[in-house]
């Protein structure tokens, strides 16, 4: 009872960190079992590293789909995860690049496939955190609007991570307890770090950390 209290706490904590770090666009991993299980993208630049703002534009609503919930997972070939990847990189990289318009289109795109390859379990919720605020926050003008999305976006989350606790009460695994034990430790240690090793960035050298753990637990 106790390793399973603890397991729940470590889910809930996992949780709590990623949700503190949002407004900041970090990703921490997810513990879901999907294609891209703890598997964190660094797809934005930060805040303090752009030269210009973003361009602006009027779009759709970003968190109308906030109360949706998967029901049909369908495979996700591992080619067009990494295709998305890779647009969704260029399209937070080319922000000052493109018209208001092109850009407005290209975003909605985008979370039109984010959409589809959320419900199929092809990105984890971890990812799928990080490039939809990425989006909101490229997209929709600063102020009342966004935040109301961005807070939408928060509360998601956290009921997803709830659904991930509910889950592993009723069906306790030894082995996935003591990673999400690891798991929480290995993030709130990086993301206080000051300088990362080797030159990597914070989002890969955590995910390194991360598959060390998993390897390290997985049976030879």
């Amino acid at each position: 009872m106790r390793r399973r209290a603890f397991t729940v706490a470590a889910v809930l904590l996992s949780g709590a960190v990623v949700l503190s770090w949002l407004p900041r666009l970090e990703e921490s991993p997810d513990g879901s079992r999907t294609v891209a299980v703890d598997s964190p993208v660094d797809i934005s630049p930060s805040p303090e590293t752009r030269s210009a703002p973003p361009v602006r534009a009027e779009p759709k609503s970003f968190a109308a789909s906030a109360g949706s919930e998967p029901v049909v997972r369908t495979p996700v070939d591992v080619e067009i995860r990494a295709h998305f990847i890779e647009q969704a990189r260029a399209f937070f990289a080319n922000d000052a690049q493109t018209t208001a318009e092109d850009r407005l289109r290209e975003g909605q795109r985008l979370e039109q496939e984010l959409a589809r390859l959320e419900q199929a379990g092809g990105l984890s919720a971890g990812e799928t955190l990080l490039i939809r605020a990425g989006l909101i926050r490229e997209m929709v003008p600063a102020g009342a609007q966004q935040d109301a999305q961005l807070l939408a976006l928060q509360e998601r989350y956290r009921a997803e991570t709830q659904r991930r606790v509910a889950t592993a009460q009723a069906r306790p695994d030894p082995q996935f307890g003591s990673y999400k034990v690891r798991e929480n430790e290995i993030v709130n240690e990086v993301i206080t770090m000051e300088t990362i090793p080797d030159g990597l960035s914070r989002n890969e050298y955590l995910r390194r950390r991360l598959q060390d753990a998993r390897e390290q637990l997985t049976p030879q």
